[in-house]
């Protein structure tokens, strides 16, 4: 009757929707003009995990030489890259939601960090450093998907990742602070996110200002 036939037109939609869907989350991502494809990671460093703890500091001076992209590379796989093949990453996220996005604020634009590609997609061509508060040459912005967790736990998640980035940093001799104040207008603008995607903390990261 008429009302089976809505009802099998209906299941039949919503199969093809669920495909679809299913679909466009995990068909390959193609470079854009603009996109950076980073290396693999890797590492020289023989420095232990106690000598880390040793030197991790909280720094805000910083030289304006960029980092290099291999430092770049390392950096962003250390704070929260893909670490096993079944895309568990470096640091913990409640119930493996992976709610946590970094966005890369770099002198030649903004780019979205992708872990599962190991692409820096470019979001905006514009510098921000200066927007950051201490004219780092690099400043990682921490954005949460509230669709896939609570802001509480978000807040817990990239504290992980924060300490990721400290310890990176102290055994490879760079300068960062973590920071809770910044202009979140600005980057929620910038960046071209939608209001679920929020903005929980930035990190600067740079060299040293020679002696």
């Amino acid at each position: 009757n008429t009302k089976i036939k809505i009802l099998i037109l209906i299941f039949v939609i919503s199969a093809v929707a669920i495909v679809a869907f299913k679909y466009l989350q995990n068909r390959p991502y193609k470079l854009q003009d603009g996109d950076i494809q980073l290396n693999n990671p890797s590492s020289d460093n023989t420095a232990s995990l106690m000598e880390a703890f040793q030197k991790r500091r909280s720094n805000r001076a910083f030289s304006s030489t960029p980092l290099t992209e291999e430092t770049i590379t390392n950096l962003l796989w250390s704070a929260n890259g893909v670490n096993s093949a079944d895309g568990k990453r470096t640091a913990p996220s409640a119930r493996n939601k992976q709610e946590i996005e970094l966005y890369a604020i770099l002198p030649n634009g903004a780019y979205l960090y992708m872990p599962n590609e190991n692409i820096l997609k470019r979001v905006s061509p514009i510098n921000m450093t200066d927007k950051t508060g201490y004219n780092a040459p690099m400043t990682i912005v921490f954005v949460a998907n509230t669709l896939k967790q609570d802001a509480e736990w978000a807040y817990t998640d990239i504290g992980f990742i924060g300490q990721n980035i400290y310890l990176f940093c102290a055994v490879n001799g760079l300068n960062t602070v973590f920071k809770g104040s910044f202009d979140e207008n600005y980057f929620q603008e910038a960046l071209q996110l939608p209001e679920h995607m929020k903005i929980l903390a930035i990190q600067d990261i740079g060299y040293p200002i020679d002696k």
